[in-house]
C-alpha cells in the first residue's frame, strides 16, 4: 500500500477511515521511499538542467518567488548552474508535480489515488541548511 510509504499505520488508518478536517502530523520511520528518493538525487536532477522549468519555483523569504527566467537558459529550459547558484545562496527550491516526471512518484501517486479515491500531487522542497557564522571572542 502506497500510503504506508508516507505514513505510519495510525496515519494510514486515519486517512482510510475518516478524512481529517484539520492538519495532522505523523512521525514515521524510514521506508523504501527514503531509499529511492533522496535529497542528493533530487539535487543532482535539478542541477543537471533536466527538470522542467515550468515546475520549479525559487523563493527566499520574505520575498516572493523569483521570475523563472532567472534560472532558465536562452531556450527556456532550466539552467542547472543558475539554479544551483541560487540554492547555494540560500533560496528554497520547490519542484512541483514529481508524479509527472519521476516514474516511481507517478506509481505512488496513482496508488494513493486508488486507495483514497482522491487525486493528489507530489511536490519536493529543497532548502539548504545555512550554518551560522562562527563568532570568535
Amino acid at each position: 500500500m502506497s500510503l504506508r510509504l508516507l505514513l505510519p499505520e495510525a496515519g494510514v488508518n486515519d486517512l482510510l477511515s475518516t478524512w481529517p478536517d484539520e492538519p495532522r502530523v505523523y512521525e514515521r520511520g524510514k521506508t523504501a521511499l527514503d531509499e529511492e528518493i533522496t535529497t542528493g538525487g533530487l539535487e543532482e536532477w535539478l542541477f543537471s538542467g533536466c527538470a522542467p522549468a515550468s515546475e520549479i519555483a525559487v523563493v527566499k523569504a520574505p520575498r516572493p518567488s523569483l521570475n523563472p527566467k532567472i534560472f532558465m537558459n536562452e531556450f527556456g529550459r532550466t539552467d542547472g548552474a543558475k539554479l544551483k547558484n541560487l540554492y547555494a545562496q540560500g533560496h528554497t527550491i520547490r519542484f512541483g508535480n514529481l508524479q509527472r516526471v519521476i516514474p516511481l512518484m507517478h506509481h505512488i501517486s496513482d496508488r494513493i489515488q486508488v486507495e483514497t479515491g482522491y487525486s493528489n500531487y507530489v511536490h519536493a522542497f529543497l532548502t539548504r541548511k545555512i550554518s551560522s557564522p562562527v563568532r570568535r571572542l
